[in-house]
């Protein structure tokens, strides 16, 4: 710990063995969780107000086993975003690319993950409803290389 840290644990320490009233401390599990729920609550506001201000954007899906051989899938949303200079008339356009969420897709067709992937758009109330999801698999990605190599 740090210093100030440890001074705070010390003295939560020492009141509790002495069954003193103490100051709130916000130590508990339950705190520091909600805590930590509030933050994203505030972080997936301010990204879901960038996403509003841009015109596109896009969602990557990646998958891998984690130690205990499950599948971890990551949701990744990647969107350009127009920085407003205030001495210039400029706009710089700067691509943002934010981490949202661990999840767990059981289905693995490219159809199955493509609705798992809507159904979360629409929970954090991204606009999806025109959005075109296009799954695409490495097999795919080398189908088309190939394809287009040969042309």
């Amino acid at each position: 710990y740090d210093s100030t840290l440890k001074g705070h644990l010390d003295k939560v320490r020492l009141s509790q063995e002495d069954n003193k009233r103490q100051q709130v401390h916000y130590l508990s599990p339950q705190s520091q969780n909600e805590f930590i729920k509030e933050c994203s609550e505030k972080v997936l506001a301010k990204i879901k107000l960038e996403v509003s201000d841009a015109k596109y954007y896009s969602i990557i899906l990646d998958s891998t086993p984690d130690a205990s051989h499950k599948e971890q899938t990551t949701f990744i949303l990647r969107y350009v975003s127009a920085v407003h200079r205030m001495a210039d008339t400029v706009r710089v356009y700067d691509i943002q690319e934010r981490f949202m969420a661990f999840m767990d897709f059981s289905q693995k067709k490219g159809e199955d993950i493509a609705q798992n992937a809507r159904k979360q758009l629409n929970d954090w109330t991204f606009p999806s409803a025109t959005a075109e999801v296009r799954v695409t698999t490495t097999a795919v990605i080398c189908r088309e290389f190939t394809t287009a190599y040969r042309q």
